[in-house]
């Protein structure tokens, strides 16, 4: 699948000839052939534009041509004839519709992992087990160096860390504001 924004003129000059090609052929052979089958070739061929547009354009003038090869066609077994493009249109949409389905599912996939890729990018060390003093409350690191807790987060965190005092130690460092 193409990265850019815009269907290339290569895929949709190979479409147009294609599909003419095959509603000559579809001109040239008598009804009751299943003229119609090779159209399901340009809604696959479609898979290769980035847009979900040129593939329902595709199919909507492929069932044009059709029907035109069903009405402009040599005389044929007209009841054959008709269930033939029946089927053939048929195909055709089921497998639009099919490749719709699939593209917006990679579609969505890739969405998913660009996601996840910057999640991943957004998560930090502070996702394991952290060695911490059980009296002075500092954490080693991964060198072994001993780091006051709001020093550590600040270097392993996004987070942003702000002072303040708990009510038991303003109670116990400065007890006469209780009075």
């Amino acid at each position: 699948m193409s990265t850019n924004d815009k269907t290339s003129y290569r895929l949709i000059a190979a479409s147009i000839l294609l599909g003419s090609g095959f509603f000559y052929f579809d001109l040239q052979t008598a009804l009751g052939i299943a003229g119609g089958i090779p159209y399901i070739a340009l809604v696959a061929l479609s898979i290769w534009s980035p847009e979900r547009k040129f593939t329902k354009i595709v199919t909507v003038v492929s069932t044009i041509l059709i029907i035109l090869g069903f009405i402009l066609s040599p005389a044929g077994n007209f009841q054959v004839a008709l269930l033939n493009r029946f089927l053939a249109i048929s195909a055709l949409w089921v497998t639009s519709v099919l490749l719709l389905i699939w593209r917006k599912t990679e579609e969505d996939r890739a969405q998913l992992s660009t996601e996840l890729s910057n999640t991943k990018d957004e998560i930090n060390v502070l996702s394991h087990l952290l060695p911490i003093c059980a009296n002075c409350k500092k954490i080693r690191d991964d060198e072994g160096n001993w780091n006051q807790v709001d020093e550590y987060l600040r270097d392993h965190s996004d987070s942003l860390i702000s002072h303040g005092l708990c009510p038991d130690c303003i109670d116990e460092l400065y007890p006469d504001l209780n009075d």
